[in-house]
């Protein structure tokens, strides 16, 4: 049997989900809207991405100061996909490791990053 594919609103809604995990409360914040990391943080939030990727249920925080950084990439990575889910765009298949790998690692480096340090609005939800 061949997996569902999941729509963009239920993945918007997990990555929402792992966002409010990730700021424990409010603990962690996100940091400031026209910085960008180092490229050493950025590597370093890449790896770590890549382990929670492969089981989203196995949440560990991630140690400071990645874990302000991660709750950027889960932020933006929800509201593409909730502007995906509202331009109705084709579900992009099973969630799979590899569908949350390509959200918050190549879709930050692809667009998502600049338009965190430029404060550009990021699709989310109709005003």
């Amino acid at each position: 049997m061949t997996p569902r594919p999941v729509p963009w609103e239920a993945i918007a809604e997990i990555l929402q989900a792992l966002a409010a995990i990730c700021a424990d409360g409010g603990r962690v914040m996100p940091p400031p809207g026209d910085t960008t990391p180092s490229s050493e943080l950025d590597a370093a939030c890449d790896a770590w991405c890549r382990g929670i990727a492969l089981d989203i249920r196995r949440w560990n925080d991630p140690p400071p100061p990645l874990d302000r950084w991660i709750l950027a990439r889960l932020i933006s990575a929800s509201a593409l996909a909730r502007g995906r889910a509202r331009d109705r765009h084709s579900p992009p298949g099973p969630l799979s490791a590899r569908l949350i790998e390509g959200l918050l690692i190549d879709e930050w480096h692809a667009s998502l990053r600049d338009r965190w340090s430029l404060l550009m609005e990021i699709p989310d939800e109709p005003d």
